[in-house]
């Protein structure tokens, strides 16, 4: 992408304000296709019979600290789903071409898992593609 050579491209949010960040993509926008497109976050859980929960849980609000989440989206370049990190966002982080606005929101979806014959016919074809 940085070298010029492709025309259009998929890409990670934090791969763009990076992009943006070091000055090497001055040429190139970012865009969320009028159509939609699909969303995701990282997640952080618990299992079940985890050794340390109550440990597992600490670690997992310390994330959620506006500050510190705004503290990783800052070093690592990508947007934060934390709404209360929002205010401390630094640099490209903080415009709404790597947040998405509340109207870029309604063309965002996350994907629903595959079900019934959805799914078998998705493992059929990945098998196929695996061999």
């Amino acid at each position: 992408m940085k070298s010029g050579l492709i025309a259009v491209s998929t890409a990670y949010n934090g791969d763009i304000a990076s992009c943006y960040a070091d000055g090497s993509c001055k040429n190139l926008k970012f865009f969320l296709p009028k159509e939609g497109t699909e969303i995701w976050v990282d997640t952080m859980a618990i299992p079940a019979h985890a050794p340390h929960p109550d440990l597992a849980l600490q670690f997992i609000n310390f994330i959620l600290n506006a500050h510190v989440g705004a503290d990783l989206s800052n070093f690592n370049q990508y947007a934060s789903p934390n709404q209360a990190s929002q205010q401390y966002l630094t640099g490209i982080l903080n415009t709404e071409l790597i947040t998405p606005t509340d109207e870029d929101n309604k063309r965002l979806q996350f994907l629903k898992p595959l079900q019934g014959a959805q799914y078998k016919l998705f493992n059929q074809i990945w098998t196929s593609v695996l061999q």
